[in-house]
């Protein structure tokens, strides 16, 4: 509530109160020029969510207990979510079909919504003003660079398996770029659209509070669950707001767990394939594995754990699971191959396809060496980890380096046993492994005539390569079985 109400305490300070609260969390400044000699005030909504929601301990190693309502609501979340997915993506009924389009867009209806509003409020327009100032300075920041990366990687599902999971449920044509661009583009309009929105709300508390918007900006979850919410309470009618604020929260969390969770039984059914018929049972299976690891989310410590998954398990492995799929499709794989896939799946006359000199610079060079800069950079400039004031413990580093080496051994040691179980149970040669299997390709028997495969010498250059390292094995041995034994009579010695 702002200073100037009646029922607000002033202290010497320059700070007031609420009545019921003094001395312990301040509510803003009553007095400008105090203000800039103490930091800037706590908010009530930042110790309830921290000193009552989560109960937060001392750091990361100070687990106490699981704070059991939190652990109540993450099953809850995750009863739902089971209930949403073991029906399938593609279960028939008109229900299942409204569900996808009701969690898909109603939250662009509440974010409209509240925009609204808060365009209507004092104070917004310098949110808005902070919001569209250039700082052309950060650019030269590499930080900032890693953090657009790491969030487009993170929105779009790169390198997560959700856009390859999804995208088998389409039909055999269905536009690939066209879908590309549309996810792409909304992605950008739906981020700028939100920060007007946020930021809206942000120069309105600013306005309330006496403080600059920079000091009421929070990153991680600070804005969603404090400085948003704070703002929110003295508006009126705050219930129906903070409603449809914390519902559109909802819709987006499961939208994202729905990809994520599918993407894992799929994984699971597909190389399992008895496992079908019992997909709802690997659903809840799932689902209880999830729930089990997030408990300790759930405790006292959580909010340290969450900041610290977030930054071990979140941009460096992506980057590189980006990069060994880069790899794979354009120099294992082949660009050629993949472009004649795309021509049996589009057509040969669709811009896709006709875009494909631009994309095979981009598979080859481009992307690749964006990735590699973006993982040197990340190594060498580390930043450090921090939630608030506490410092993450030396520990944790080692803990989070190894918890990323765990991540990304899975394509290494998959790969060597795919090597040695194909050469020594299979008995194919090192040249089979290198040339897709018969049964590669398209189910249906129409779409696979579509295609043909080209030898492994027409492939990716990877692959050209090691295939002519056999050839020329091949043909010495060849050619030293057809040598003539030397016979004694031959010497020139005699």
């Amino acid at each position: 509530m702002p200073c100037n109400y009646e029922n607000t305490f002033k202290d010497p300070n320059g700070r007031c109160y609420t009545w019921a609260n003094q001395g312990l969390v301040p509510i803003g400044w009553w007095n400008v020029t105090s203000r800039i000699a103490f930091r800037k005030p706590v908010l009530p909504s930042d110790d309830y969510f921290n000193n009552y929601i989560l109960n937060k301990s001392a750091g990361m190693g100070s687990i106490s207990t699981v704070e059991w309502p939190l652990a109540l609501c993450l099953l809850a979340a995750w009863t739902l979510v089971f209930i949403c997915l073991c029906r399938g993506i593609k279960s028939s009924g008109k229900l299942r079909l409204y569900v996808v389009y009701f969690t898909a867009l109603f939250p662009y209806v509440i974010l409209l919504i509240l925009g609204i509003r808060g365009w209507t409020l004092p104070g917004m327009s310098q949110g808005l003003y902070f919001y569209m100032k250039p700082e052309l300075s950060r650019l030269a920041d590499q930080r900032v660079w890693n953090d657009a990366a790491n969030q487009i990687f993170f929105v779009l599902s790169v390198s997560y398996g959700g856009l390859i999971t999804l995208s088998s449920y389409n039909k055999f044509n269905r536009s690939t770029l066209a879908n590309t661009l549309i996810i792409s583009i909304s992605n950008v309009l739906t981020s700028i659209f939100a920060g007007f929105v946020i930021f809206a709300y942000l120069g309105y508390l600013s306005y309330i509070t006496g403080q600059e918007v920079k000091d009421v900006v929070s990153e991680g979850p600070g804005l969603a669950f404090i400085v948003y919410p704070y703002a929110v309470t003295t508006l009126p009618g705050a219930p129906f707001w903070s409603i449809l604020f914390f519902l559109m929260l909802i819709l987006l969390g499961l939208d994202s767990v729905f990809a994520s969770v599918e993407t894992i039984v799929v994984v699971i059914t597909d190389q399992i394939h008895a496992l079908r018929r019992y997909n709802t049972l690997v659903i809840l299976i799932v689902c209880i594995a999830h729930f089990g690891l997030g408990l300790l989310l759930c405790t006292d410590a959580g909010i340290y754990w969450i900041t610290f998954l977030d930054q071990f398990t979140g941009s460096y492995p992506a980057f590189i699971i980006g990069l060994f799929e880069c790899i794979c499709i354009a120099y294992i794989y082949g660009v050629s191959q993949f472009h004649e896939d795309l021509k049996a799946m589009l057509g040969s006359r669709n811009y896709g396809v006709r875009l494909y000199p631009i994309f095979k610079i981009c598979w080859l060079f481009i992307t690749p060496g964006i990735i590699i800069a973006l993982i040197i950079f990340t190594s060498i400039n580390y930043p450090q980890l921090k939630l608030g004031l506490y410092t993450f413990p030396p520990w944790s580093y080692k803990l989070g380096w190894g918890l990323t080496s765990l991540i990304l051994s899975g394509i290494v040691l998959y790969a060597i046993y795919a090597i040695i179980f194909d050469l020594l149970v299979k008995r194919k040669s090192f040249r089979a492994l290198i040339n897709p299997e018969k049964k590669w390709g398209p189910l249906l028997e129409q779409n696979r005539k579509k295609l043909r495969y080209y030898s492994c010498g027409q492939q990716g250059a990877l692959v050209s390569a090691i295939d002519q390292i056999i050839n020329r094995s091949l043909s010495n041995q060849t050619l030293a079985r057809s040598k003539p034994s030397p016979s004694f009579m031959d010497d020139d010695r005699l």
